[in-house]
């Protein structure tokens, strides 16, 4: 599927434009629907027989335990202690919302919150940060019928126009599409409340800040990216992440 999107959109949001030609996220994207599957709130409270973080650091065991629940979750903010500080925690019989509550309690700059369709973890302190792009209100935003990567760039480019960046013009982006597409008419939403909502409404993907504190207020920066909750995108998600971090493979 081809979208008319601006040069400069492609240019400044390279990776949500490049991923979508890479061939193994095009792949990973173009495979079969997710097969039926427990509610989410059924999913959020399976038993764990025993858990053990094992040095893991905070983001990559909460991707880990996203990825295997197939929970939707907002990574609202992402730091070098969450990317790169390993994690002592040990649960036995506890659910996976208990898990995740456990492991976002040793690190006092994030919050859990659980809704009816996803998760959102986030930093009270970025979410005051008048100088954190994501939190952009975004007066009018609709779009229809598009595929998560698509919504999310439309959210793009509806943040640069309400910053007064020039952008939208004439030019080509490959998206390979989503089998559950969302539509969206909301007002007067912050970025990240936009990008919660192309998350819990699709049911199958996960958002995920890309870029240290420190750089959400850079308007050349990547911000954000939409991954799949399918086989292959957590190896993806977690490899950008350690680009940006400089954590290694």
């Amino acid at each position: 599927m081809t979208r008319r999107f601006s040069a400069q959109l492609a240019l400044l949001m390279g990776g949500f434009c490049v991923s979508a030609a890479r061939p193994i996220s095009a792949q990973v994207e173009r495979g079969a629907p997710l097969p039926q599957r427990p509610p989410f709130t059924e999913r959020l409270e399976s038993q764990v027989a025993e858990f053990d973080a094992a040095g893991r650091p905070f983001v990559q065991l909460v991707l880990d335990v996203a990825y295997e629940y197939e929970l939707p979750l907002g990574l609202e903010y992402v730091d070098a202690d969450a990317m790169k500080q390993p994690m002592n925690l040990k649960l036995r019989n506890e659910r996976v919302r208990e898990v995740l509550l456990a492991a976002v309690a040793q690190l006092p700059q994030y919050r859990l919150e659980v809704t009816p369709h996803m998760l959102k973890i986030y930093s009270p302190k970025a979410r005051s940060d008048s100088c954190n792009l994501l939190n952009t209100t975004i007066h009018d935003f609709k779009c229809l019928a598009q595929s998560p990567r698509m919504a999310s760039m439309e959210v793009y480019a509806a943040m640069m126009s309400q910053l007064h960046v020039p952008c939208c013009e004439a030019g080509d982006v490959l998206d390979s599409g989503h089998p559950r597409t969302v539509s969206l008419d909301l007002q007067d939403k912050k970025v990240y409340e936009l990008l919660n909502a192309i998350v819990a409404q699709n049911g199958e993907t996960v958002w995920v800040a890309l870029v240290p504190p420190e750089k959400l207020s850079d308007r050349k920066a990547k911000l954000w990216e939409i991954y799949g909750l399918g086989p292959g995108w957590e190896r993806i998600l977690l490899r950008d992440l350690r680009g940006t971090f400089g954590t290694g493979k």
